[in-house]
């Protein structure tokens, strides 16, 4: 079977790697760049023009699943280019909450609802799945999500973009759901386990319209103290937030032309509406001998000496 990765980001290629490494799948990983290092490593890798037609239906002849870490545009190319050359299976750029849990006119979307309207306009001739796992691990790693090349186009990637910063333990934390409860749940998954779980999918006999998984759950204010607790000192600085303290947020952000800061707020509002909440594991189920990081180790691993 032949698999396309489109992107070489961390989660593409760990992704990647593991293709590579548990199956006897071909494996062709797209990028707009030259990749000799890549290369370097046995990987075949093909230059792709996003908005060149031609290019990405070339790209696409002959394959059966395509696995997608690109969003906007290029992602919706490939959609379009994955039904005309006859690709079986597509998988977008999801891997976050589910996307039932977003609202309308959400201004994190990236073209992702784009994406879904499209694969389900065309669910007859190309199968589709979403991949749902909460939030990376990654995004709380020195260095942010910036640091693994995924997000670097949307403006929250960096280190202490979401819910703390690790580094000085500065915390805006959106903790209290509508009740006024600190029950804001969100589900979190190591990259690692995420590529796993992805690539052990791939010889399912059907895909479902979503699948998921996650490394833990916990509310966002448990998410604090362990962090508290693995840096081994409480908070330098915290700003608890509800509803209406994150709509001042935004209003404040939109008066200064703040858009870092308006989409930092927006995410949280997001996270307090349940947008990373993944209710069900069917993956975990499903291939019970993948065992997940533990939050708590990993955190301790990537911060240590820092």
């Amino acid at each position: 079977m032949r698999v396309v990765i489109a992107g070489t980001n961390s989660l593409a290629l760990l992704i990647a790697s593991y293709v590579k490494e548990m199956t006897s799948h071909q494996l062709i990983i797209l990028s707009r760049f030259e990749q000799p290092q890549l290369k370097s490593h046995g990987f075949e890798v093909l230059l792709v023009d996003y908005d060149d037609d031609t290019s990405v239906k070339h790209a696409l002849t002959g394959v059966h699943t395509v696995i997608s870490t690109v969003t906007g545009p290029p992602q919706l190319q490939l959609i379009q280019a994955a039904v005309q050359t006859g690709v079986r299976r597509f998988a977008p750029a999801e891997f976050e909450g589910l996307p039932s849990n977003r609202r309308a006119n959400d201004a994190l979307d990236r073209d992702k609802t784009a994406a879904l309207t499209w694969l389900q306009h065309y669910r007859r001739e190309l199968e589709s799945t979403t991949f749902a796992c909460g939030v990376f691990y990654e995004r709380f790693a020195p260095g942010g999500l910036a640091a693994y090349q995924i997000g670097l186009e949307f403006g929250l990637a960096g280190e202490g973009d979401y819910i703390m910063n690790m580094r000085d333990m500065r915390v805006q934390a959106p903790i209290y759901d509508p009740q006024g409860r600190t029950n804001v749940i969100i589900c979190l998954t190591a990259m690692r386990d995420v590529a796993q779980f992805v690539v052990r999918a791939l010889d399912m006999p059907s895909w479902p319209a979503q699948l998921t998984m996650y490394g833990e759950k916990m509310t966002v204010y448990q998410l604090t103290q362990l962090a508290a607790e693995v840096k081994g000192f409480p908070s330098a600085s915290v700003q608890w937030h509800d509803i209406n303290s994150l709509r001042s947020e935004i209003v404040m952000a939109e008066y200064e032309d703040d858009g870092e800061r308006l989409l930092r707020a927006h995410d949280h509002v997001a996270t307090i509406e349940g947008r990373y909440d993944v209710t069900d594991r069917s993956l975990n189920r499903r291939f019970p001998e993948i065992h997940p990081l533990r939050f708590r180790d990993w955190l301790a691993q990537v911060w240590s000496g820092q």
